[in-house]
């Protein structure tokens, strides 16, 4: 049966062969437009670590910030060899270091990060206590000053 669509009759139309060179260009700029989102979140991310670092002035963050230097230090060794296996096409040698070493310092990295994050928390939450404790001591100069009047 014939489409009425002119899109898809035009496409029922073609050959098998353009057919599948019409889906292979699709998959080709499905591909780059996931590398393009990939590169993006990468740098996204390492304008937030570069953030962090440089905002961070608290005495207590500062191992924790080095530990998040090292632990992308060491991720991004991993990344570089890792890319150096799969341009050679050295494929186990490219799996074996993504199942061992690389996984490793992927879980290292966000045990950092999550360090970092438990102990901003906890800043946080000691901040906003204090904070709270300073409201209500100034409401209530407030209010006896207002009843003194």
């Amino acid at each position: 049966m014939r489409s009425r669509w002119a899109p898809v009759r035009w496409f029922n139309d073609l050959s098998m062969a353009k057919k599948l060179y019409a889906c292979f260009a699709l998959l080709i700029a499905g591909l780059v437009v996931v590398v393009i989102a990939g590169s993006s979140g990468m740098s996204s991310m390492s304008a937030a670590h570069h953030d962090v670092v440089r905002m961070s002035t608290d005495a207590t963050d500062k191992p924790l910030v080095a530990a998040i230097e090292t632990a992308t230090a060491r991720f991004d060794r991993g990344d570089a060899a890792l890319w150096a296996l799969v341009r050679s096409h050295r494929t186990d040698g490219a799996l074996k270091l993504v199942e061992g070493a690389q996984n490793d310092a992927a879980d290292a990295l966000m045990a950092a990060f999550a360090a970092y994050q438990r102990s901003s928390a906890t800043d946080v939450k000691s901040q906003t206590a204090g904070f709270d404790a300073s409201a209500s001591s100034a409401r209530q100069t407030m209010i006896r000053r207002h009843r003194e009047w």
